[in-house]
Protein backbone atom coordinates (compact mmCIF):
# COMPACT_ATOMS: atom_id res chain seq x y z
CA UNK A 1 0.00 0.00 0.00
CA UNK A 2 2.38 2.35 0.99
CA UNK A 3 4.97 1.71 -1.84
CA UNK A 4 2.11 2.22 -4.04
CA UNK A 5 1.55 5.61 -3.10
CA UNK A 6 4.75 6.54 -2.47
CA UNK A 7 5.81 5.46 -6.11
CA UNK A 8 2.98 7.06 -7.24
CA UNK A 9 4.03 10.71 -5.51
CA UNK A 10 7.86 10.44 -5.98
CA UNK A 11 7.09 10.00 -9.76
CA UNK A 12 5.12 13.10 -9.30
CA UNK A 13 7.08 15.15 -8.32
CA UNK A 14 9.95 13.13 -10.71
CA UNK A 15 8.48 13.42 -13.71
CA UNK A 16 7.32 17.08 -13.34
CA UNK A 17 10.47 18.36 -12.56
CA UNK A 18 12.11 16.14 -15.86
CA UNK A 19 9.66 16.68 -18.67
CA UNK A 20 9.42 20.01 -19.57
CA UNK A 21 6.19 21.83 -20.14
CA UNK A 22 6.29 23.33 -23.95
CA UNK A 23 3.63 22.42 -25.79
CA UNK A 24 4.07 23.30 -29.09
CA UNK A 25 7.91 23.30 -29.72
CA UNK A 26 10.26 20.40 -30.59
CA UNK A 27 10.95 19.45 -26.91
CA UNK A 28 10.73 22.70 -24.77
CA UNK A 29 12.69 24.57 -27.19
CA UNK A 30 11.28 28.48 -28.41
CA UNK A 31 12.82 29.44 -31.57
CA UNK A 32 10.48 32.55 -31.72
CA UNK A 33 13.46 34.77 -30.99
CA UNK A 34 12.50 37.46 -33.77
CA UNK A 35 9.49 38.71 -35.18
CA UNK A 36 11.85 39.46 -38.17
CA UNK A 37 13.84 35.57 -38.64
CA UNK A 38 10.55 34.10 -37.35
CA UNK A 39 8.74 35.68 -40.49
CA UNK A 40 11.21 33.49 -42.46
CA UNK A 41 10.48 30.31 -40.27
CA UNK A 42 13.36 30.62 -38.46
CA UNK A 43 15.75 31.12 -41.14
CA UNK A 44 18.59 33.11 -39.79
CA UNK A 45 21.99 31.60 -39.31
CA UNK A 46 23.29 32.61 -42.46
CA UNK A 47 21.46 36.45 -42.38
CA UNK A 48 20.66 37.40 -39.26
CA UNK A 49 18.09 40.57 -39.28
CA UNK A 50 19.25 43.82 -37.83
CA UNK A 51 17.23 44.12 -34.79
CA UNK A 52 20.11 42.54 -32.30
CA UNK A 53 18.88 39.26 -32.29
CA UNK A 54 22.43 37.80 -34.15
CA UNK A 55 23.20 37.22 -30.57
CA UNK A 56 21.14 34.22 -31.08
CA UNK A 57 20.78 33.13 -34.06
CA UNK A 58 24.48 33.34 -35.06
CA UNK A 59 26.94 36.06 -32.64
CA UNK A 60 29.68 36.28 -35.71
CA UNK A 61 26.71 38.95 -37.07
CA UNK A 62 27.34 41.18 -34.52
CA UNK A 63 30.25 41.95 -36.33
CA UNK A 64 28.61 42.10 -39.25
CA UNK A 65 24.82 44.24 -38.89
CA UNK A 66 24.88 47.73 -37.60
CA UNK A 67 24.40 48.10 -33.95
CA UNK A 68 20.72 48.19 -32.76
CA UNK A 69 18.15 47.89 -29.70
CA UNK A 70 15.75 45.40 -30.12
CA UNK A 71 12.74 44.20 -27.68
CA UNK A 72 10.12 42.27 -29.05
CA UNK A 73 6.93 39.69 -27.34
CA UNK A 74 5.95 36.24 -29.17
CA UNK A 75 2.74 34.96 -27.79
CA UNK A 76 2.06 31.22 -28.44
CA UNK A 77 -1.60 30.15 -28.65
CA UNK A 78 -1.83 25.96 -28.31
CA UNK A 79 -4.75 23.41 -27.37
CA UNK A 80 -4.62 19.73 -27.36
CA UNK A 81 -6.96 17.10 -27.22
CA UNK A 82 -6.33 13.71 -26.39
CA UNK A 83 -8.96 11.08 -27.81
CA UNK A 84 -9.02 7.73 -26.14
CA UNK A 85 -9.35 4.01 -28.21
CA UNK A 86 -12.82 3.23 -28.85
CA UNK A 87 -11.96 -0.40 -27.93
CA UNK A 88 -9.89 -1.06 -24.90
CA UNK A 89 -9.84 -0.60 -20.81
CA UNK A 90 -10.37 3.13 -21.81
CA UNK A 91 -12.91 2.73 -24.97
CA UNK A 92 -16.15 4.44 -23.49
CA UNK A 93 -14.06 7.70 -21.59
CA UNK A 94 -14.76 11.32 -22.89
CA UNK A 95 -12.00 13.05 -25.06
CA UNK A 96 -9.82 15.51 -23.05
CA UNK A 97 -9.29 18.98 -24.33
CA UNK A 98 -6.67 21.46 -22.86
CA UNK A 99 -6.30 24.90 -24.51
CA UNK A 100 -6.60 27.59 -26.12
CA UNK A 101 -3.88 28.38 -24.14
CA UNK A 102 -1.60 31.48 -24.46
CA UNK A 103 1.80 32.37 -23.67
CA UNK A 104 3.78 35.25 -23.69
CA UNK A 105 7.74 34.55 -24.40
CA UNK A 106 9.49 38.14 -24.58
CA UNK A 107 13.72 38.87 -26.34
CA UNK A 108 15.70 42.14 -25.41
CA UNK A 109 18.61 42.31 -27.93
CA UNK A 110 21.36 45.29 -27.65
CA UNK A 111 24.31 45.42 -30.19
CA UNK A 112 27.36 47.82 -30.73
CA UNK A 113 29.78 48.19 -33.41
CA UNK A 114 32.89 48.93 -31.58
CA UNK A 115 34.94 49.20 -34.43
CA UNK A 116 34.89 48.93 -38.84
CA UNK A 117 35.64 44.97 -37.71
CA UNK A 118 33.97 44.62 -34.62
CA UNK A 119 31.25 44.54 -31.72
CA UNK A 120 29.81 43.76 -28.94
CA UNK A 121 26.18 42.71 -27.65
CA UNK A 122 24.00 41.85 -24.89
CA UNK A 123 20.91 39.67 -25.09
CA UNK A 124 17.62 38.21 -22.76
CA UNK A 125 15.67 35.57 -24.45
CA UNK A 126 13.77 31.89 -23.04
CA UNK A 127 15.29 29.99 -25.91
CA UNK A 128 13.31 26.47 -23.33
CA UNK A 129 10.31 26.76 -21.95
CA UNK A 130 6.61 27.50 -21.68
CA UNK A 131 3.66 25.65 -19.68
CA UNK A 132 0.82 23.04 -20.05
CA UNK A 133 -2.35 23.11 -18.17
CA UNK A 134 -5.09 19.83 -18.30
CA UNK A 135 -8.18 20.09 -16.40
CA UNK A 136 -7.66 17.64 -13.06
CA UNK A 137 -10.43 15.68 -13.89
CA UNK A 138 -8.47 14.36 -16.90
CA UNK A 139 -6.87 10.86 -16.24
CA UNK A 140 -3.57 12.43 -17.06
CA UNK A 141 -2.87 14.39 -13.74
CA UNK A 142 -1.38 11.57 -12.39
CA UNK A 143 1.44 12.24 -14.47
CA UNK A 144 0.52 16.21 -14.79
CA UNK A 145 -1.97 19.12 -14.58
CA UNK A 146 -0.01 22.08 -14.32
CA UNK A 147 3.45 22.05 -15.08
CA UNK A 148 6.07 25.03 -16.30
CA UNK A 149 9.44 24.92 -17.05
CA UNK A 150 11.87 28.51 -17.80
CA UNK A 151 15.09 28.47 -18.95
CA UNK A 152 16.36 32.52 -19.33
CA UNK A 153 20.04 32.94 -20.79
CA UNK A 154 21.55 36.46 -20.67
CA UNK A 155 24.08 36.39 -23.24
CA UNK A 156 27.47 38.89 -23.47
CA UNK A 157 28.26 38.49 -27.20
CA UNK A 158 32.11 39.59 -29.13
CA UNK A 159 32.56 39.37 -32.57
CA UNK A 160 35.25 40.25 -34.70
CA UNK A 161 35.55 40.35 -39.01
CA UNK A 162 38.52 38.11 -39.95
CA UNK A 163 38.24 38.82 -43.42
CA UNK A 164 36.53 42.37 -43.82
CA UNK A 165 32.91 42.10 -45.06
CA UNK A 166 33.87 37.74 -46.15
CA UNK A 167 34.32 36.23 -42.89
CA UNK A 168 33.32 36.84 -39.07
CA UNK A 169 33.43 35.16 -35.85
CA UNK A 170 31.32 35.72 -32.76
CA UNK A 171 31.31 33.92 -29.26
CA UNK A 172 28.81 34.57 -26.33
CA UNK A 173 28.92 33.75 -22.60
CA UNK A 174 25.41 32.48 -20.99
CA UNK A 175 24.19 32.86 -18.13
CA UNK A 176 21.20 30.84 -17.77
CA UNK A 177 18.51 30.61 -14.99
CA UNK A 178 16.35 27.64 -14.92
CA UNK A 179 12.83 27.23 -13.37
CA UNK A 180 10.16 24.43 -13.16
CA UNK A 181 6.92 23.74 -11.39
CA UNK A 182 4.62 20.79 -11.39
CA UNK A 183 1.43 19.70 -9.94
CA UNK A 184 -0.16 15.98 -9.98
CA UNK A 185 -2.34 14.13 -8.17
CA UNK A 186 -1.15 10.27 -6.78
CA UNK A 187 -3.96 7.32 -6.49
CA UNK A 188 -3.85 3.69 -4.97
CA UNK A 189 -4.43 1.23 -7.02
CA UNK A 190 -3.56 -1.07 -4.65
CA UNK A 191 -5.91 -0.28 -2.61
CA UNK A 192 -8.67 -0.46 -4.73
CA UNK A 193 -8.78 3.14 -4.92
CA UNK A 194 -7.49 3.50 -8.86
CA UNK A 195 -8.77 6.86 -10.32
CA UNK A 196 -9.55 7.91 -6.59
CA UNK A 197 -7.06 10.82 -5.78
CA UNK A 198 -5.22 10.45 -2.28
CA UNK A 199 -2.51 12.88 -2.63
CA UNK A 200 -2.11 16.06 -4.98
CA UNK A 201 1.44 17.04 -5.34
CA UNK A 202 3.49 20.33 -5.60
CA UNK A 203 7.09 20.65 -6.87
CA UNK A 204 9.27 23.93 -7.60
CA UNK A 205 12.38 24.77 -8.15
CA UNK A 206 14.87 27.30 -9.34
CA UNK A 207 19.10 27.05 -10.22
CA UNK A 208 21.41 28.45 -12.39
CA UNK A 209 24.46 27.09 -15.30
CA UNK A 210 26.76 28.51 -17.82
CA UNK A 211 27.37 27.63 -20.84
CA UNK A 212 28.95 29.32 -24.26
CA UNK A 213 27.92 30.22 -27.83
CA UNK A 214 30.14 30.74 -30.72
CA UNK A 215 28.66 31.63 -34.44
CA UNK A 216 30.45 31.61 -37.85
CA UNK A 217 29.51 33.85 -40.84
CA UNK A 218 30.95 33.74 -44.61
CA UNK A 219 30.11 35.43 -47.71
CA UNK A 220 31.02 33.21 -50.12
CA UNK A 221 29.99 34.73 -53.16
CA UNK A 222 28.47 38.45 -54.05
CA UNK A 223 25.18 36.21 -54.22
CA UNK A 224 25.64 34.01 -51.40
CA UNK A 225 26.31 33.70 -47.47
CA UNK A 226 27.07 31.05 -45.06
CA UNK A 227 26.31 30.48 -41.63
CA UNK A 228 26.40 28.00 -38.32
CA UNK A 229 26.51 28.33 -34.52
CA UNK A 230 26.65 26.01 -31.86
CA UNK A 231 24.84 26.33 -28.56
CA UNK A 232 26.50 24.06 -25.87
CA UNK A 233 24.29 22.82 -22.99
CA UNK A 234 23.81 23.80 -20.18
CA UNK A 235 23.66 22.07 -16.74
CA UNK A 236 21.24 23.56 -14.10
CA UNK A 237 21.27 22.23 -10.56
CA UNK A 238 18.20 22.78 -8.94
CA UNK A 239 17.51 23.33 -5.39
CA UNK A 240 13.51 23.10 -4.57
CA UNK A 241 10.83 22.14 -2.88
CA UNK A 242 8.23 18.78 -2.80
CA UNK A 243 4.76 19.43 -0.77
CA UNK A 244 2.76 16.51 -0.49
CA UNK A 245 -1.17 17.02 0.21
CA UNK A 246 -3.71 14.42 1.64
CA UNK A 247 -6.88 14.45 -0.06
CA UNK A 248 -10.05 12.75 1.65
CA UNK A 249 -11.25 10.16 -0.03
CA UNK A 250 -14.14 8.96 2.38
CA UNK A 251 -12.81 5.81 3.05
CA UNK A 252 -11.19 4.45 6.04
CA UNK A 253 -7.89 4.49 4.17
CA UNK A 254 -7.98 7.83 5.16
CA UNK A 255 -7.08 7.63 8.71
CA UNK A 256 -4.27 4.88 7.60
CA UNK A 257 -2.21 7.16 5.24
CA UNK A 258 -2.35 9.93 7.23
CA UNK A 259 0.78 9.14 9.49
CA UNK A 260 2.82 9.57 5.87
CA UNK A 261 2.17 13.12 5.45
CA UNK A 262 2.91 13.79 9.06
CA UNK A 263 6.56 14.33 10.48
CA UNK A 264 8.74 11.59 9.37
CA UNK A 265 6.31 10.03 7.24
CA UNK A 266 7.40 9.36 3.38
CA UNK A 267 5.11 12.45 2.51
CA UNK A 268 6.29 14.67 4.27
CA UNK A 269 7.37 18.33 2.75
CA UNK A 270 10.62 18.85 2.12
CA UNK A 271 13.62 19.91 0.12
CA UNK A 272 14.89 17.96 -3.30
CA UNK A 273 17.60 18.64 -5.40
CA UNK A 274 18.18 17.75 -9.19
CA UNK A 275 20.03 18.96 -12.02
CA UNK A 276 18.57 19.45 -15.63
CA UNK A 277 20.75 19.64 -18.76
CA UNK A 278 19.51 22.43 -21.71
CA UNK A 279 20.67 20.47 -24.57
CA UNK A 280 23.41 21.62 -27.31
CA UNK A 281 22.10 22.93 -30.46
CA UNK A 282 24.34 23.03 -33.95
CA UNK A 283 22.21 25.37 -36.59
CA UNK A 284 23.65 25.28 -40.22
CA UNK A 285 22.17 27.43 -43.23
CA UNK A 286 22.66 30.02 -46.23
CA UNK A 287 21.10 32.43 -47.98
CA UNK A 288 20.59 32.77 -51.52
CA UNK A 289 19.90 36.47 -53.11
CA UNK A 290 17.57 34.62 -56.08
CA UNK A 291 17.65 38.33 -57.40
CA UNK A 292 18.12 41.99 -55.83
CA UNK A 293 15.61 42.41 -53.80
CA UNK A 294 15.02 38.62 -53.30
CA UNK A 295 16.34 36.64 -51.09
CA UNK A 296 15.79 32.65 -50.24
CA UNK A 297 17.16 31.05 -47.48
CA UNK A 298 17.45 27.55 -45.68
CA UNK A 299 18.11 26.42 -42.46
CA UNK A 300 19.28 23.04 -40.77
CA UNK A 301 19.02 22.36 -37.32
CA UNK A 302 20.18 19.97 -34.76
CA UNK A 303 18.98 19.91 -31.25
CA UNK A 304 20.78 16.94 -28.59
CA UNK A 305 18.07 16.37 -26.81
CA UNK A 306 19.46 13.22 -25.47
CA UNK A 307 20.72 14.92 -22.71
CA UNK A 308 17.03 14.18 -21.42
CA UNK A 309 18.03 10.83 -20.63
CA UNK A 310 17.80 9.58 -16.93
CA UNK A 311 18.23 12.12 -14.49
CA UNK A 312 18.23 11.60 -10.76
CA UNK A 313 16.42 13.30 -7.91
CA UNK A 314 17.19 13.68 -4.38
CA UNK A 315 14.83 14.14 -1.55
CA UNK A 316 16.14 15.42 1.72
CA UNK A 317 14.49 13.52 4.02
CA UNK A 318 15.55 9.60 4.39
CA UNK A 319 12.32 8.00 4.46
CA UNK A 320 12.03 8.97 0.83
CA UNK A 321 14.34 7.45 -1.39
CA UNK A 322 15.68 8.88 -3.66
CA UNK A 323 15.11 7.75 -7.79
CA UNK A 324 15.91 7.64 -11.32
CA UNK A 325 13.72 8.47 -14.10
CA UNK A 326 14.53 7.24 -17.42
CA UNK A 327 13.27 10.06 -19.96
CA UNK A 328 14.99 8.58 -23.29
CA UNK A 329 14.59 11.74 -25.57
CA UNK A 330 16.24 11.39 -28.60
CA UNK A 331 18.00 13.76 -30.74
CA UNK A 332 15.69 15.98 -33.28
CA UNK A 333 15.92 18.16 -36.21
CA UNK A 334 14.22 20.73 -37.91
CA UNK A 335 14.30 21.48 -41.68
CA UNK A 336 13.10 25.53 -42.33
CA UNK A 337 12.94 27.59 -45.68
CA UNK A 338 12.49 31.04 -45.77
CA UNK A 339 12.19 33.89 -48.39
CA UNK A 340 12.40 37.83 -48.23
CA UNK A 341 10.99 39.86 -51.06
CA UNK A 342 12.22 43.94 -50.28
CA UNK A 343 9.18 45.55 -51.81
CA UNK A 344 9.55 48.84 -51.20
CA UNK A 345 13.02 50.67 -49.56
CA UNK A 346 10.40 50.56 -46.60
CA UNK A 347 8.23 47.66 -46.31
CA UNK A 348 9.10 43.77 -46.66
CA UNK A 349 7.83 40.61 -46.92
CA UNK A 350 8.28 37.46 -45.56
CA UNK A 351 7.48 33.83 -45.43
CA UNK A 352 8.38 30.61 -45.13
CA UNK A 353 7.98 26.24 -44.42
CA UNK A 354 9.63 24.78 -40.98
CA UNK A 355 9.19 20.50 -40.28
CA UNK A 356 10.66 19.13 -37.35
CA UNK A 357 10.80 15.62 -35.97
CA UNK A 358 9.66 14.72 -32.20
CA UNK A 359 12.09 14.67 -29.07
CA UNK A 360 9.69 12.73 -27.04
CA UNK A 361 9.82 8.98 -27.12
CA UNK A 362 6.48 8.59 -27.03
CA UNK A 363 3.43 11.33 -26.23
CA UNK A 364 1.93 12.20 -22.54
CA UNK A 365 -0.03 15.22 -20.58
CA UNK A 366 3.38 16.60 -20.03
CA UNK A 367 4.88 16.75 -23.53
CA UNK A 368 2.20 15.83 -26.45
CA UNK A 369 4.14 17.06 -28.95
CA UNK A 370 5.49 15.13 -32.30
CA UNK A 371 6.13 15.88 -35.76
CA UNK A 372 4.91 19.32 -36.46
CA UNK A 373 5.07 21.68 -39.84
CA UNK A 374 4.69 25.62 -39.59
CA UNK A 375 3.48 27.75 -42.21
CA UNK A 376 4.73 31.46 -41.32
CA UNK A 377 3.99 35.43 -43.10
CA UNK A 378 5.43 38.07 -41.74
CA UNK A 379 6.61 41.49 -42.69
CA UNK A 380 8.93 44.47 -42.14
CA UNK A 381 8.49 48.13 -41.88
CA UNK A 382 10.83 51.29 -42.07
CA UNK A 383 9.03 53.83 -39.68
CA UNK A 384 12.23 56.11 -39.86
CA UNK A 385 15.57 55.38 -41.09
CA UNK A 386 16.50 54.09 -37.16
CA UNK A 387 12.93 53.05 -36.09
CA UNK A 388 11.61 49.11 -37.48
CA UNK A 389 8.63 47.60 -36.73
CA UNK A 390 8.85 43.22 -37.88
CA UNK A 391 5.74 41.52 -37.06
CA UNK A 392 4.93 37.47 -37.70
CA UNK A 393 1.89 35.11 -38.06
CA UNK A 394 2.37 31.39 -37.76
CA UNK A 395 0.53 28.63 -38.00
CA UNK A 396 1.52 24.81 -36.32
CA UNK A 397 -0.15 21.96 -37.32
CA UNK A 398 1.14 18.54 -35.03
CA UNK A 399 0.53 15.13 -36.64
CA UNK A 400 -1.41 13.49 -35.06
CA UNK A 401 0.50 10.75 -32.55
CA UNK A 402 -0.56 8.10 -30.12
CA UNK A 403 0.59 7.94 -26.32
CA UNK A 404 -0.18 7.13 -22.54
CA UNK A 405 -1.83 9.13 -20.19
CA UNK A 406 0.16 7.73 -17.03
CA UNK A 407 3.57 7.21 -15.88
CA UNK A 408 5.04 4.46 -18.13
CA UNK A 409 1.49 3.33 -18.78
CA UNK A 410 0.56 1.96 -22.32
CA UNK A 411 -1.02 3.93 -25.33
CA UNK A 412 -4.53 4.56 -24.94
CA UNK A 413 -5.03 7.44 -27.45
CA UNK A 414 -4.44 9.83 -29.47
CA UNK A 415 -2.70 13.21 -28.97
CA UNK A 416 -3.97 16.03 -31.45
CA UNK A 417 -2.33 19.68 -31.34
CA UNK A 418 -2.39 22.86 -33.07
CA UNK A 419 -1.20 26.49 -32.46
CA UNK A 420 -1.04 30.04 -33.94
CA UNK A 421 1.89 32.10 -32.42
CA UNK A 422 1.67 36.10 -33.02
CA UNK A 423 4.85 38.30 -32.61
CA UNK A 424 6.58 41.33 -33.29
CA UNK A 425 9.97 43.00 -32.04
CA UNK A 426 10.34 46.64 -32.32
CA UNK A 427 14.07 48.21 -33.29
CA UNK A 428 15.96 51.17 -32.80
CA UNK A 429 18.64 51.13 -34.91
CA UNK A 430 22.69 52.92 -33.21
CA UNK A 431 24.09 53.31 -36.51
CA UNK A 432 27.38 51.80 -37.42
CA UNK A 433 28.68 49.95 -40.91
CA UNK A 434 26.85 46.47 -41.70
CA UNK A 435 25.95 44.47 -45.04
Amino acid sequence: MQASVARAARLAALLGALAPGAVMAQGSSVYTQSACVSGRAGTGVARPCADGSAIFYNPAGVAVLPGALGAGVTWIRTSTTFTYDSTGPYGNRPSAKRGPETTPVPHVYLTLRTGARSGFGLGVWAPYGLGLKWDPSFEGRYTGYDNGLRGIYVQPTAAVQLVPNRLAVGVGADFVRGSIHVRRRADAPQLGLDGTDVADVNLEGDGHGVTGHVGLWWRAAPWLDVGARYLHSAKVDMDGRADFTQLPTGTPFDALLAPQFAAGGRFEDQRVRTSLTFPPQFVVGVAVRARPRVAVLFDYQWIGWSTFDTLKVDFEKDQTPDENVALNYRDASAYRLGVEADLTPTFQLRGGFLYNTAATPRATPLLPEGERNYLTVGFGYRYTPRLHLDAVYQYIRQEDRRGSVRPGGPEVGVYQADASVFGFTVTYRLGGTGN
